[in-house]
């Protein structure tokens, strides 16, 4: 997806055990992404709302900035609203792409998640991209 417009919010990830969330929006779409986390201390994330210069394209990035995270993530999912998600990118350390059985991507939700039992408590970076609903679709 070409990148014509960003917005970039940074936010803090606390970890604790409490399930926590954070929601940015851009012209009508919005982007969620909520986690459990442990160990540790509070980290530096952002999240980037993305969308093509048409406006139908959008897409949402989660991640830190400065690399590698050293929260384990019990749980975490990232849903797009007010768009349909086309695709997801999962990264673990160094940006290695999770395993495909560490997460599951759900089109009809709009969300991308966890597999429980499976995923490896390691996130470094979630990115859901989708073209945005028509007002008939909303």
């Amino acid at each position: 997806m070409k990148e014509d417009h960003t917005e970039t919010a940074a936010f803090e990830v606390n970890p604790g055990g409490q399930q926590f969330y954070h929601e940015e929006e851009l012209d009508g779409v919005s982007c969620k992404f909520t986690y459990i986390a442990q160990g540790g201390t509070n980290e530096n994330w952002e999240i980037t709302m993305i969308r093509d210069k048409p406006k139908k394209k959008f897409g949402c990035r989660v991640g830190r900035p400065s690399g590698m995270s050293y929260l384990f993530f019990q749980s975490f999912s990232l849903q797009l609203s007010g768009a349909k998600a086309v695709k997801a990118k999962v990264l673990g350390p160094r940006g290695v792409p999770l395993k495909p059985e560490e997460y599951k991507f759900n089109e009809d939700k709009s969300e991308v998640s966890e597999v429980a039992g499976k995923f490896s408590s390691q996130l470094d970076e979630v990115e859901l991209y989708g073209t945005k609903l028509k007002k008939e679709e909303l």
